[in-house]
């Protein structure tokens, strides 16, 4: 959901006010504390903001960027080999990639990895 940070720092200033002539210290210091929280909030967008990617694009980035365990063929019997070695599969594209030797699938830039990790 898309917020207006410029429309609701306004609406909290108004509250803040609001509670200042009531004298409502608590309410007062919640509602300033939420205010520095946003602009803070505010501040840190600014940074994607300025990349001009979409959110879409950025979560396919971050996915890319996530390393996915390569798949396995049986072993196979082909021109170039003796039939004794498996193969490696881009888990995304299918592309072959070579085991340990490519960190990326050459194919998609998808990130990979040969071995689970332990937990």
């Amino acid at each position: 959901m898309e917020r207006d940070f410029e429309k609701d720092i306004i609406e909290l200033d108004a509250a803040i006010k609001s509670n200042a002539e009531r004298d409502n210290t608590f309410t007062l210091s919640v509602l300033q504390r939420v205010k520095a929280i946003m602009l803070q909030q505010k501040e840190k967008l600014k940074a994607y903001e300025d990349t001009g990617l979409t959110p879409g694009e950025v979560q396919y980035l971050k996915d890319k960027s996530e390393p996915r365990m390569v798949v396995w063929t049986p072993a196979y019997q082909s021109y170039y080999s003796a039939g004794d070695e498996a193969e490696c599969l881009c888990p995304v594209c299918d592309s072959d990639v070579v085991e340990d030797d490519d960190y990326f699938c050459p194919t998609c830039g998808q990130a990979l990895k040969y071995h689970d990790e332990p937990n």
